[in-house]
C-alpha cells in the first residue's frame, strides 16, 4: 500500500472520530489494523495529572495498569513539554536530553508494557499540543516487540498526517467540552420539578425530564407516540406541530417562529394543559442538541398551581436551576441586592451568577436582561394557541 491512499483512508475516519465520544479510540483502531503497529492518543493534564489514552493494539489490561500507575513515572509528558506543536519526533530524539530519573521511569514503562507483547523504543510520537498549562498531548507509534522498528510507513504517514492530528485532537476536545456543556444542562433541565421536552422540526423527542416522563405515563391527553410528542385533539396537535416546526427552524437561523402557547384538553376533565414552545439556540443547549432538537416545550398542569418562572427562563436560555431563580427574581423588579437577599445567598455569589446568566442570554447590561426576562415571562403567560 502506498502512503497518499492509506493516508486518505485514515484521514476520513481521522475527522469522522473527531465528532464522536469515542473517535480518537476509533482511529487508533483503525491505526493498528492498516499498519499492523500499536498506537496511543493520549492527553494529560498538568493540573490534575489525570490521563486520557485511546489505545489501538495494546492489552487492555496495559490501560488500566499506566492510569493506576505507569503515568506518574511516564518521561514522554516531560520530553514533549514546550516542543513544537505538531512535529514528529523519534523516541531516542526524545529522550536524548532526559535526566537520569526520566530514564529510570522510561526503564520502567518499557519493562511494564513488554510484558504485554509491545515495546515503546524506538517509537515516534506527533506532539499534538502543549500551549496552555493545563494539557499535553501526543500521538505515539510503539511497535510490537517481534518487530526490529517502527514501519517506514507509518512514519511517513506520520509526516503527512501530523497536521492533521493536531486539528482533530482540538476538534475532538472542543466537541467533548460541548458535549460536557449539554449533559450538564440536561442533568439541570431533569432537576426541575416543571415537564420540559427538547424536540426536533417533526415534534420527536430528543429529551424530556423526569416530570415530563411523569406526565406522559398519565395518558391524559398528552403523550409520547412512535418517538413523537402527541396530543388527543387533532387540531391542537397540527398546530402545536407547526409552531414547533417553525420554532425548529428560527433556532437554526431559517424563520423567525417564535413558536407559541397551546392548551392541550384531557379526557379526564382536569384542567387543560398549557404549554409553551420556545426556539432552543445553540448556545443554549449545546451545538449538537440543537442540531438534532431546535425547540423547547414547557408543560404546565394548572391543578398543580402556578407555573415556576425559574423553569421557563431554565429551558428558554440554559440557565441552572440557581441562575434562573436569581433571573426570576430580577424580572419581578428587584435589584440584585434584593434578589441575594431573597434567595439567601452572598451578594458575591449573586454577581457571579448574574454574569453567567448575561453570557447564556447575550444581554450586556442589566437593563436589557430584564427586557429579555419580562418578554419571555409575558410570553409564557400571554400568548393564545390551539
Amino acid at each position: 500500500m502506498d502512503a497518499r491512499s492509506t493516508a486518505l483512508s485514515l484521514l476520513e475516519t481521522l475527522y469522522d472520530g473527531a465528532a464522536l465520544e469515542n473517535g480518537l479510540e476509533r482511529f487508533a483502531d483503525a491505526w493498528t489494523r492498516t499498519l499492523a503497529t500499536p498506537c496511543i492518543f493520549s492527553l494529560r493534564s498538568t493540573r490534575t495529572g489525570e490521563v486520557n489514552a485511546h489505545l489501538g493494539g495494546f492489552d487492555p489490561v496495559w490501560n488500566d495498569e499506566y492510569a493506576a500507575y505507569y503515568h506518574t513515572v511516564d518521561p514522554v509528558w516531560d520530553c514533549v513539554r514546550g516542543l513544537p506543536t505538531g512535529t514528529v519526533w523519534s523516541g531516542e530524539s526524545l529522550t536524548r536530553s532526559a535526566t537520569d530519573t526520566q530514564l529510570e521511569g522510561l526503564a520502567i514503562i518499557c519493562d511494564g508494557v513488554e510484558r504485554h507483547g509491545m515495546t515503546f523504543g524506538p517509537n515516534h510520537a506527533v506532539v499534538l499540543e502543549t500551549e496552555g498549562p493545563e494539557l499535553v498531548s501526543c500521538f505515539l507509534v510503539s511497535r510490537f516487540v517481534d518487530m526490529p522498528d517502527v514501519p517506514p510507513l507509518a512514519v511517513e504517514l506520520l509526516d503527512i498526517l501530523a497536521p492533521h492530528l493536531v486539528n482533530a485532537r482540538r476538534l475532538w476536545q472542543q466537541l467533548e467540552a460541548a458535549r460536557a456543556r449539554e449533559a450538564r444542562w440536561l442533568a439541570a433541565l431533569d432537576a426541575l420539578a416543571t415537564p420540559i421536552a427538547i424536540v426536533d422540526e417533526r415534534a420527536r423527542v430528543a429529551f424530556a425530564n423526569r416530570g415530563a416522563h411523569a406526565l406522559f405515563g398519565q395518558g391524559d391527553g398528552l403523550d409520547v407516540r412512535d418517538g413523537e410528542l402527541w396530543c388527543a385533539d387533532g387540531r391542537t396537535r397540527r398546530a402545536l406541530g407547526a409552531a414547533i416546526a417553525g420554532a425548529v427552524a428560527t433556532s437554526r437561523g431559517e424563520s423567525l417562529g417564535a413558536g407559541g402557547s397551546f392548551r392541550v384538553a384531557r379526557p379526564s376533565g382536569a384542567p387543560a394543559f398549557e404549554l409553551f414552545v420556545s426556539p432552543l439556540a445553540a448556545a443554549t443547549a449545546g451545538r449538537a442538541l440543537a442540531s438534532r432538537a431546535g425547540a423547547a416545550v414547557v408543560i404546565h398542569d394548572p391543578s398543580r398551581g402556578p407555573i415556576e418562572p425559574s423553569a421557563h427562563l431554565a429551558a428558554l436560555y440554559g440557565l441552572t436551576p440557581a441562575e434562573a431563580r436569581l433571573a426570576a427574581a430580577l424580572a419581578t423588579g428587584h435589584s440584585l441586592d434584593e434578589s441575594a437577599d431573597a434567595l439567601s445567598i452572598t451578594k458575591e455569589t449573586a454577581r457571579t451568577r448574574l454574569r453567567r446568566v448575561f453570557e447564556k442570554t447575550g444581554a450586556r447590561r442589566q437593563g436589557e436582561l430584564i427586557r429579555k426576562l419580562v418578554a419571555g415571562a409575558h410570553a409564557l403567560r400571554g400568548r393564545g394557541g390551539g
